[in-house]
């Protein structure tokens, strides 16, 4: 049993049926998002990034852990 043909073919059938042109529209912006391995990112984001990787590299910062248990901590002082 080919488990990857099964589900392809009832995406077919299943697309086939449909008559929703938003629903259609929506699916198809799905597999063209898939298509796009890489994404472009701005000039700002690029630059937080680079900032962020040398941070890391200057061990500036704490784990996610530890951010995460603060700002837990913090939200329930709220």
């Amino acid at each position: 049993m080919n488990y990857s043909a099964d589900i392809k073919n009832d995406l077919i059938r299943r697309i086939q049926e449909i008559d929703d042109l938003n629903f259609l529209t929506a699916i198809q912006t799905i597999l063209k998002s898939s298509e796009n391995k890489l994404f472009a990112i701005t000039k700002d984001q690029e630059e937080a990034i680079e900032m962020s990787r040398k941070e890391i590299a200057e061990g500036i910062g704490i784990e996610s852990d530890v951010a995460i248990a603060e700002i837990r901590l913090w939200l329930q002082e709220r």
